[in-house]
């Protein structure tokens, strides 16, 4: 009888861990909700900035969710998986979220265009700054006074918020604000104006710049000859959810926010990058020099493919330096 009966316990007990190992194991697998393979995720704006990443992907395979377009595969070896994010922050973040759950990426990479802020940069050249900006998260005001909502000028704890920057070259105030972002891993939100692009990814950029630019494409102009890009690294990167086209506007965001290019994804993505904990970085190759293109035959370029080209060239290069630098889990 006791045998009997210890014989039912076992099997009870049998049946109550391997359900437990079912439901650990289901949990799992939910927790990475698509593919769980260690991959750099790279995110795109649109079709051209990704397209020669994709063309040279081994073995791709396309996901299909919530409306975009995932494609998992190997670049010169490394997996990745590779997704356009649509035009403007609020794409981007939700891109990049998603891509965080169905894919757990070890490190989330940006390819694309940008605006030219800083005078020294021409268009081809690539810029990999050192942090990122939403420079449109602002308080517009009637005139250049600093708001006081709690009190003292300038004083905001009372709103969640923190003035970091000057006044805008208009008729009224504008003044970037500090906002509070999730982290993992931390208790409280913390109060951010700039997301910082990692240190050791930059490291690895700046020993492969100078062996990398001469496979950059020329800039060639009729009867001027042709000029070889070059990368840029540092500075700050801007991102807004407008075009910008303003030379006054363009030199106010070098002066007051140390800016290098402008775009309209890339702080966005960096933000989930920091909320995540995950290594970010950005390549943004210049399209056009945000207002200020002496160039009439700007919008040729625009459309040539040769920024996207030069992006693309660096991020390749990145990708399997950084996976020989990392290694693999």
């Amino acid at each position: 009888m006791r045998l009997l009966l210890f014989l039912l316990v076992a099997i009870v007990l049998a049946g109550c861990i391997s359900e437990s190992d079912s439901t650990s194991s289901r949990t799992a697998v939910e927790a990475c909700l698509t593919d769980c393979t260690p991959r750099t995720g790279i995110v795109s704006a649109f079709g051209k900035e990704a397209d020669l990443l994709l063309e040279r992907l081994e073995e791709p395979r396309e996901h299909a969710i919530a409306g975009r377009r995932f494609v998992t595969g190997a670049l010169d070896g490394v997996p990745v998986v590779i997704v356009l994010s649509g035009i403007g922050s609020t794409n981007a973040v939700m891109t990049a979220q998603i891509l965080v759950d169905h894919f757990r990426p070890r490190a989330l990479v940006f390819s694309g265009i940008a605006g030219g802020v800083d005078p020294s940069l021409e268009v081809g050249d690539v810029a990999v700054p050192a942090a990122w900006t939403n420079y449109l998260a602002g308080y517009f005001a009637p005139d250049t006074a600093m708001p006081a909502p709690c009190g003292e000028p300038g004083e905001l704890g009372c709103l969640g918020l923190a003035m970091a920057g000057g006044v805008a070259p208009s008729a009224d105030g504008l003044f970037l604000r500090r906002s509070l972002t999730p982290r993992a891993g931390t208790d409280a939100d913390e109060p951010r104006l700039r997301y910082p692009a990692d240190p050791a990814m930059l490291e690895t950029v700046e020993a492969l710049a100078e062996g990398i630019e001469a496979e950059l494409e020329p800039i060639c102009r009729h009867g001027e000859g042709c000029r070889q890009p070059s990368i840029h690294l540092g500075a700050t990167g801007l991102t807004g959810d407008a075009f910008m086209a303003d030379p006054d506007y363009r030199r106010y965001l070098y002066r007051e926010l140390d800016g290098r290019v402008v775009d309209m994804e890339t702080a966005a993505v960096a933000r989930v990058a920091f909320a995540h904990r995950l290594p970010f970085i950005a390549f943004r190759s210049v399209s056009d020099l945000a207002g200020a293109d002496p160039d009439p035959d700007v919008s040729t370029f625009f459309a040539s493919g040769i920024a996207e080209h030069n992006a693309a060239t660096v991020t390749a290069a990145f990708v399997t330096a950084w996976d020989a630098r990392t290694g693999r889990p």
